[in-house]
């Protein structure tokens, strides 16, 4: 990949499970109401993502929101979520990521010019921090997808 190139990003939720639940039907069924739709969810863990992954890689790959002229294209294939608990953002002398939510799937960086997946990188239960709230132990979690992509060399 070229050091200073640009790339869409898509976070595919669709195949997301939390134990066996579809996520769609677990975000539904918590009392925790920040976030009820998977397209909700879908936007909020984008923007997190991107935020964290333009501000570590200033001189190098940016992800865009025009879709002229971009380089790459980079997939996030959610299999499996643990949506973690609020607890562990309370109990004193935990590891911060206690509680977090933990990610497990793929993800895919496609060349944009000659639509071939270039990369193909595993997603083993990534953990973001512990969090009173659903919506921030997710925001967390891509945070820090976003963190371990940034460091691979």
């Amino acid at each position: 990949m070229k050091q200073s190139s640009t790339a869409l990003l898509e976070v595919d939720l669709s195949a997301a499970k939390v134990g066996a639940k579809p996520l769609e039907e677990h975000l539904k069924s918590v009392k925790d109401g920040t976030l009820r739709e998977v397209s909700d969810a879908q936007a909020l863990v984008e923007n997190y993502f991107t935020t964290r992954f333009n501000y570590l890689n200033k001189k190098k790959m940016q992800i865009v929101s025009y879709t002229e002229d971009v380089d790459y294209k980079i997939v996030v294939y959610v299999k499996v979520l643990d949506m973690g608990n609020d607890a562990g953002a309370f109990i004193p002398y935990a590891p911060s990521t206690a509680g977090g939510v933990a990610i497990n799937g793929t993800a895919d960086i496609i060349d944009m010019r000659t639509d071939n997946v270039v990369c193909t990188l595993n997603i083993d239960n990534v953990r973001g921090g512990a969090s009173p709230t659903m919506r921030l132990r997710m925001a967390i979690a891509f945070q820090t997808l976003a963190e371990y992509i940034c460091k691979l060399k």
